[in-house]
């Protein structure tokens, strides 16, 4: 449903490679759907806490909301989602999503 990435500037030279600079780390969408990505938080350091470096972490955290009908509504809250307001036959459901990962040249 979503995604984390981290775009990073890399060096390179034969064997030898090492993480420059980490560009920007960001939350997109991975899946089409009436549903939206709310406060994405993203963030990435190097794990030796300066640059070059050879690794990388990445961390964030945003949440999910969405629209369901009540057919929908026990599937999706099975799967995590909870229901947060109606309005008549709608339900709306948000998700908090954390993620997190290391990423290393070698």
């Amino acid at each position: 449903m979503t995604r984390l990435y981290t775009v990073l500037t890399v060096y390179s030279d034969g064997s030898f490679r090492q993480i420059e600079s980490i560009d920007k780390a960001y939350w997109e969408k991975a899946s089409d759907g009436d549903w939206k990505l709310e406060n994405p938080h993203a963030s990435a350091i190097s794990t030796i806490g300066s640059f070059p470096t050879t690794e990388i972490e990445t961390s964030g955290t945003t949440t999910i909301k969405m629209k369901a009908t009540l057919f929908t509504v026990g599937l999706l809250n099975s799967s995590g989602f909870d229901v947060f307001s109606t309005t008549g036959n709608t339900y709306y459901l948000r998700k908090i999503v954390e993620l997190g990962y290391r990423y290393s040249l070698y």
